[in-house]
C-alpha cells in the first residue's frame, strides 16, 4: 500500500473484526474476510483487544494483502494502536476509552481518527476526530449478558439528538441488522458498522451485499 496516498473516504458500511479474529492463526477470520470482500465490503476495522502488538502486526499484514487484492480497495482502520495503524498504512485509527487522546494522536501520528460514543458521552471537537461509532441500537451479540461492556440501547430521540449535536460522521453500532438501515438513514446517520452481522453470518459476502443494498436504498 502506498502510504503517501491520501486516506480513502469514509465508507457507509464498516465491518469490525470479531473478538476471536486472531484465533487459530487468524485463518478462519481471513477466510470470512475474503468472502466478505467478494461481496464488495467497503470498510474494515481491525480490532484485536488483548492481542500482543507482534501478533496484531502479523495478522494486519495478511489482512492488508487481502484488501490490496480486492477489486476496489476498501477503507481500513486499526483499533487503539496508532503506531500499528501507521505501520500497516491504515486510513485511520479508531480510539477506545483507554486510548491516547484523539487530539494527541492527530498531532503525533497524522492519522484520521475515529472514536466510540455511548449514552451521555460528549462528542469530541471535530478538529480532533473525523467520525464516531454510536450505540448500541440493541444489545450486541458480541457483548454477552453481564459483561461490563454491555450498555443499554439508545432510544430514537437520543439518536436524533446525537446527530443534531455532532458535526462528526456518525455510524450506528451495536446489534444493527439490515432491516434497521432505512430508519437509521432517516435519522441522518452517515452509515452503520457491524461485527456479527458480517462475520457471524452464514455467508459474509451475502451479508455485506445486503447491508450495502439497504444503505444505497436498493431493493434485494
Amino acid at each position: 500500500m502506498d502510504r503517501s496516498a491520501e486516506p480513502r473516504a469514509l465508507p457507509r458500511f464498516v465491518a469490525i473484526s470479531p473478538p476471536d479474529a486472531a484465533a487459530a492463526g487468524g485463518h478462519p477470520f481471513l477466510r470470512a474476510l475474503h468472502r466478505a470482500l467478494e461481496g464488495a465490503l467497503p470498510g474494515l476495522l481491525l480490532r484485536l483487544p488483548g492481542v500482543e502488538d507482534a501478533a496484531v502486526l502479523d495478522l494486519g499484514r495478511r489482512v492488508v494483502e487481502l484488501l490490496d487484492r480486492a477489486e476496489s480497495r476498501p477503507w481500513f482502520a486499526v483499533h487503539d494502536r496508532p503506531h500499528l495503524a501507521v505501520a500497516l498504512g491504515a486510513d485511520a485509527v479508531h480510539l477506545g476509552h483507554r486510548s491516547l487522546p484523539a487530539e494527541r494522536v492527530k498531532q503525533s501520528f497524522g492519522l484520521r481518527v475515529g472514536v466510540s460514543l455511548h449514552r451521555g458521552d460528549a462528542a469530541p471537537d471535530p478538529s480532533h476526530a473525523d467520525y464516531a461509532f454510536l450505540g448500541p441500537l440493541r444489545p450486541s451479540p458480541s457483548k454477552p449478558e453481564g459483561s461490563p461492556a454491555r450498555r443499554p440501547p439508545l432510544c430514537e430521540e437520543e439518536w436524533r439528538r446525537a446527530r443534531e449535536d455532532s458535526a462528526l460522521a456518525l455510524f450506528a453500532l451495536g446489534g444493527v441488522r439490515v432491516e434497521d438501515v432505512p430508519r437509521l438513514r432517516s435519522w441522518g446517520l452517515h452509515g452503520v458498522a457491524a461485527i456479527s452481522g458480517v462475520f457471524g453470518a452464514p455467508d459474509p459476502a451475502e451479508a455485506a451485499e445486503a447491508y450495502l443494498r439497504a444503505l444505497e436504498g436498493r431493493r434485494p
